[in-house]
């Protein structure tokens, strides 16, 4: 779940449950949760929950994962939900979104990497794919960047910077 909290209150202003609000996620995941969140703009709000997928062996305990993209606008409400999908998230060494940023426009970026840890700390490896969505939650474009250690991102100017790297994209 994602809450908005009021800041004199403390109470919550709405609470949004992706079990809720997309029910079919729950076909291929046994267990969703939230792995990264980030602030598109002040009318939205991006989540990317990370799910074990139903039926793997060791169900919880599998390196296998499931991942879903949520965005909410400023009263909860959901814009757009989706299952990110691309083969590198298919493989089951624990891909995980090690990065996620927004540029001025609300447009999202996200870097998975699989990761070489057994267990946490998680450490990434030396490929990354790099996906990009509009501030709408639609998909715009995917790279993979053999070579780039995964980690956090950050875009400043147009610009799209990795953690690892002295690369910078645009």
């Amino acid at each position: 779940k994602v809450s908005a909290l009021n800041l004199v209150t403390g109470a919550a202003e709405w609470t949004f449950d992706i079990r809720a609000a997309k029910p079919e996620f729950m076909e291929v995941a046994s267990t969703i949760f939230l792995a990264r969140l980030v602030v598109q703009g002040s009318d939205r709000l991006a989540a990317v929950f990370e799910a074990y997928p139903r039926n793997a062996v060791g169900d919880s305990n599998t390196q296998c994962r499931r991942y879903f993209l949520a965005v909410m606008d400023a009263t909860g409400q959901l814009v757009q939900a989706q299952q990110v999908t691309d083969p590198l998230l298919d493989q089951c060494n624990h891909p995980h979104p090690y990065g996620v940023a927004s540029d001025w426009a609300g447009n999202l970026y996200i870097a998975f990497s699989p990761t070489v840890s057994p267990q946490a700390p998680l450490v990434p490896a030396d490929t990354t794919l790099i996906m990009s969505y509009s501030r709408d939650g639609v998909f715009r474009w995917k790279r993979l960047n053999v070579g780039l250690r995964g980690g956090e991102l950050a875009v400043a100017r147009g610009l799209l910077y990795a953690e690892y790297t002295s690369v910078v994209l645009d």
